[in-house]
């Protein structure tokens, strides 16, 4: 009996945190490190330290709060600062944090100029005009739409309301999903119209691209390779110089990324492009493609999907429909 209790007592020992202290509890999401932290037994600074958790690694997080999360990281569980994480993954059903899921399109029925009167995000972006015929998406009938990193409200007369149809129940030509990002020749200063030119190009070749149920989806392969025989030229990017043949196809990848990650498709293939994200996407939204980074997901809707892409003078919008 006694060499039975210290054989359960060892068993126990090495068991993880997380089923220690309570159920065993599955992970909701996987995460980076923005920064070296500091992991603790309880949600607070003054709790008993656990060790450090350093810059880039990989953690899963089993619950989620405004402040502190309960995480997981080798065979350590504990709390971590929540505002410490970027490039989350889900890993069940629960939604992403800070996701913001969008209900229909509007439809713009007369001129209105959109531009965000907030500049304390320190976000210069003038703003653009939307003309009649326009299709941006749209989180509500109440004509709110996801602006860069901001949620504006369409006036009332300016719009018509058309709501997304449900994969399962959708027929052949239905609109399951749309997101929309913006940009204008303010962005990309001197060679603006090159990235304009960059975005325009490789959203031609997204238009019209058809997903089959089960079919794996890899932005490069239809967009890329981003170099001058392929078409693309000089302009803006998100790198050590700042500029890149291709800059531009970027903001057409995180675009298509906001719109699977809305119906939920599986993710296969994904990265940010810095902790800090990119102002013309949510934070931890966006999605970076290149010579070795690339987006890919996996069609998981049981029906067939059909890409189209129209960029309306700076609107850019990848809508989602049910194929044939």
């Amino acid at each position: 009996m006694k060499k039975l209790l210290m054989t359960l007592m060892t068993l126990l020992l090495l068991l993880p945190a997380a089923a220690v202290c309570g159920e065993v509890q599955q992970p909701l999401y996987r995460a980076k490190m923005a920064k070296e932290s500091k992991m603790r037994a309880e949600p607070s600074t003054s709790s008993k330290f656990l060790g450090t958790v350093p810059d880039g690694a990989v953690i899963v997080i089993y619950e989620w709060g405004e402040e502190w999360s309960l995480c997981g990281y080798g065979e350590k569980t504990g709390y971590l600062l929540t505002n410490r994480f970027y490039e989350l993954w889900r890993l069940g059903s629960a939604a992403l944090p800070g996701m913001q899921f969008l209900d229909g399109v509007a439809l713009i029925t007369r001129e209105v100029h959109v531009e965000n009167d907030d500049k304390s995000s320190g976000d210069l972006f003038n703003g653009i005009d939307l003309v009649p015929g326009d299709v941006i998406a749209a989180c509500s009938e109440a004509g709110d739409i996801p602006f860069r990193r901001a949620i504006l409200t369409l006036p009332a007369d300016s719009y018509e309301f058309a709501p997304f149809a449900a994969p399962e129940t959708a027929a052949p030509g239905d609109m399951l999903y749309a997101f929309t990002t913006y940009y204008n020749d303010s962005v990309g200063g001197d060679l603006a119209a090159e990235r304009r030119y960059n975005i325009e190009l490789a959203a031609q070749r997204l238009n019209g691209q058809v997903l089959a149920a089960g079919e794996q989806f890899s932005y490069n392969e239809v967009c890329g390779p981003y170099e001058v025989s392929n078409g693309y030229v000089r302009a803006p990017n998100i790198s050590r110089s700042g500029y890149g043949v291709g800059g531009g196809v970027c903001q057409l990848s995180t675009t298509l990324f906001e719109a699977i990650l809305g119906l939920e498709m599986q993710l296969d293939q994904w990265e940010v492009h810095q902790t800090s994200g990119v102002k013309y996407a949510p934070l931890n939204y966006d999605a970076a493609v290149g010579s070795v980074k690339d987006l890919r997901f996996t069609n998981t809707l049981g029906v067939p999907v059909r890409i189209e892409v129209r960029t309306q003078r700076g609107a850019l919008t990848v809508y989602l429909y049910r194929a044939e």
